[in-house]
């Protein structure tokens, strides 16, 4: 039998995929097709030389190949170790069955972790949340501060007691942890405060009771000026009197000046007549009465340089 060639059946490429429907027994039987190319056997005799099944022995789709890409179903157990180098592995972990050692799952991790609610931590397992509520005292290193030695849990409230100085530039006092109060003079000096905004002004009818110095001028605008004082010193030689914005020999009529005595004594200046007016009478002490710059009564009573006419001269009855 030399040169002689033994061929088994087999199935050509372009058929389809799977194993034949019958073979003799011990019948070997190869498919080409490209996602089966595995060769079956004949297994088993039904009496009639025909095997009782087909079982594939060899071929890619009957054992796992070094290169090409394959799907393995049934049961597989590995002894020793596996290891994968440059491989990604895609695993469902609903799939693998677990010894020992346990898998990662959502519930399993959220169970694992928990949250202390007296440290201010609270944890959901269901949801995985944690949340930070807040810290209480007792979970922190530090729970208190001190201010000027006095010592103040967190949360808590105290008073600072501070101490300064006020002085007015000549005395001074020292508050500690009082009430500074802003007062003004009676009829002086008032003093407001809004929100925190102190303004200080004069009231409406201010009393000086000791002595005032104006630097710059003094307008009054009331309508009577009251001066209660014994002597009147003005260094002005020059006093006027009535002076508008349009002033007229009518809005001079009846000005001048009045001294309160029993009877009032006035220098009343009267537009009908044109002249001042002098309600008492008028003593020159010295030197004489001048008019015009000529003297006609002399202290000595003697009347000169005047034109007498239509005078009637009479001693009287005896």
């Amino acid at each position: 039998m030399s040169g002689s060639i033994i061929k088994i059946r087999r199935r050509s490429s372009t058929g389809q995929a799977g194993a034949p429907a019958s073979l003799y027994a011990g019948e070997l039987a190869f498919n080409e097709n490209a996602s089966d190319k595995t060769l079956y056997y004949g297994y088993g005799d039904n009496g009639q030389g025909v095997a009782t099944s087909v079982v594939s022995i060899a071929g890619e789709g009957a054992y796992a190949t070094l290169s090409t890409a394959q799907t393995i179903a049934g049961n597989k157990t590995f002894t020793g170790t596996v290891t994968l180098t440059g491989a990604t592995v895609a695993l469902r972990s609903s799939q693998i069955t677990e010894s020992g050692s346990l898998f990662y799952t959502d519930a399993r991790s959220r169970a694992a972790i928990s949250g202390n609610a007296s440290t201010g931590l609270n944890y959901n397992s269901s949801t995985g949340v944690a949340l930070l509520s807040g810290i209480p005292n007792a979970s922190l290193a530090n729970s208190s501060i001190t201010i000027n030695g006095n010592s103040v849990s967190l949360g808590g409230t105290t008073t600072i007691a501070s101490a300064f100085t006020v002085s007015d530039g000549s005395a001074s006092t020292t508050i500690s942890g009082g009430t500074v109060t802003l007062q003004g003079t009676n009829n002086e000096l008032t003093v407001s405060n809004s929100n925190g905004t102190f303004t200080f002004g004069l009231p409406d009818n201010v009393t000086i009771a000791s002595g005032l110095t104006v630097g710059g001028d003094l307008t009054v605008n009331g309508t009577v000026t009251t001066i209660n004082s014994t002597t009147v010193t003005v260094d002005d030689k020059n006093l006027e009197l009535g002076s508008t914005a349009s002033p007229t020999d009518n809005t001079a009529d009846g000005g001048g000046l009045t001294l309160k005595g029993a009877t009032d004594k006035t220098i009343t200046w009267l537009n009908a007549t044109g002249s001042w007016t002098f309600n008492q009478s008028i003593n020159i002490a010295s030197g004489g009465l001048k008019i015009g710059g000529t003297e006609v009564i002399s202290s000595a009573r003697v009347l000169s340089n005047v034109t007498l006419s239509g005078i009637t001269i009479d001693g009287g009855e005896f």
